[in-house]
């Protein structure tokens, strides 16, 4: 009776086993995937919040946006086919400085909308116009490593690596807002958001 060779035996033996270690180890990240995939939130990241900016300037940002399309809601509730369009108009203002020896920025951002939406309620049909102000935002950013403050001369010959920062930013509940109504432009919530980067 024979066997065949053992080294050929022991080669497929430790093939199978390095297949079932990796069936197993993906099916662990597929678990872990699926079970935590109702808490993954995402964020908002201003472009080059985070870059070196020589200390002391100033910026004024002006823009626009408009947002259309249908809106979702908790399905208990008897609202159907709602569609909505958003105007925004927006001013913001950030000042750049030096803290601790580290490059930051402070920033306020003013929106104003317009908003339009309709929908049935328990199979009526219903509209909803809206204009005001929008909640403001404020928020602070600061490098804590690789982006020091410099002043305009030392900024030239800036080489930006490796930065590690950190943003607070605080939106304000003064928009336009109906409690009676559950489209509205301002969202009468105090978020407190903040994020740390490394790029």
């Amino acid at each position: 009776m024979t066997y065949g060779n053992p080294l050929i035996r022991f080669i497929e033996t430790d093939k199978l086993f390095t297949l079932v270690k990796f069936s197993f180890v993906l099916a662990i990240m597929m678990l872990g995937v699926t079970t935590t995939a109702n808490i993954v939130h995402a964020r908002e990241l201003e472009p080059r919040a985070y870059s070196n900016t020589p200390v002391g300037m100033n910026f004024l940002a002006v823009g626009y946006q408009n947002s259309r399309g249908g809106l979702l809601f908790d399905p208990a509730l008897p609202i159907t086919d709602v569609n909505a369009n958003v105007d925004m108009g927006f001013i913001g203002y950030v000042h750049s400085l030096g803290i601790a020896g580290q490059s930051a920025k402070t920033g306020v951002l003013l929106p104003y909308a317009k908003l339009s939406a309709d929908g049935y309620v328990s199979g009526e049909y219903r509209t909803r116009e809206q204009n005001g102000i929008a909640d403001p935002a404020f928020y602070f950013s600061m490098n804590l490593y690789g982006a020091p403050a410099l002043g305009f001369k030392e900024y030239k010959n800036y080489k930006q690596d490796t930065i590690i920062g950190l943003t607070f930013k605080l939106t304000a509940p003064l928009g336009v807002y109906d409690a009676d109504k559950l489209i509205n432009i301002g969202t009468n919530l105090l978020p407190i958001n903040y994020q740390i980067l490394n790029r």
